[in-house]
């Protein structure tokens, strides 16, 4: 919590560093959720240990730059952590006890949001993904590329902005330290958000300014 209020401090000297006629363009905030995880591969294994998800929560800062009329670009950094249980492939003798997995990633998102019309939006791009911590060690790495997907509804009420927004993430496809039947963790969540328009909406002489 503290990295990212320290992030949302750095957003903040950035957006006050650009041209007054870019301002009104730029939103920062918070954002944060819930998701349930599938641990998944893209081809079936006979025998091996079996996975299965716990949940996951993620938190974190957001930016957003205005590139068109309807059309945002989004990042910002995203740390999540995502709770696994494994079972060991069934041998005789051997401790058949699930044990309990936490992965944790430090996101980077590169988006663009489609808004339609005044209250719902489109969103989706890439994400980079950096495993920073775990306990267990059965669960492929999960640094990588990502992408995600989602949909949402948001309100305005003057500079302040909020959203709810259900969203669909694969992480480590592809995998930077790729196995040989890499593992891929599938999000399925909600995510909330707030932020923060500085600066005052744009007259039309002042938008001409910027074409």
């Amino acid at each position: 919590m503290l990295f990212s209020l320290l992030l949302t401090f750095l957003l903040l000297l950035l957006q006050l560093s650009l041209p007054l006629q870019l301002r009104s363009q730029v939103l920062i905030g918070m954002q944060g959720g819930f998701s349930q995880i599938t641990p998944t591969r893209f081809v079936t294994l006979d025998g091996g240990g079996s996975y299965s998800g716990d949940g996951a929560s993620f938190a974190g800062a957001l930016i957003r730059f205005k590139t068109g009329r309807n059309l945002w670009f989004e990042s910002g950094v995203l740390i999540s952590r995502h709770h696994l249980i494994s079972t060991p492939e069934f041998m005789p003798g051997i401790d058949m006890t699930p044990e309990k997995n936490v992965l944790t990633l430090v996101s980077v998102p590169l988006k663009l949001n489609l808004e339609l019309g005044r209250y719902f939006f489109l969103n989706g791009g890439l994400l980079i993904d950096l495993e920073t911590d775990r306990t267990g060690s059965y669960f492929d790495n999960q640094s990588g590329m990502g992408f995600e997907l989602g949909t949402g509804i948001n309100y305005q009420y003057r500079n302040l902005y909020f959203r709810l927004n259900p969203l669909l993430r694969m992480h480590a496809f592809p995998a930077f330290q790729r196995e040989n039947y890499q593992q891929h963790l599938l999000e399925a969540g909600v995510g909330a958000g707030i932020g923060v328009i500085l600066g005052k909406k744009l007259t039309d002489n002042q938008a001409a300014t910027t074409r």
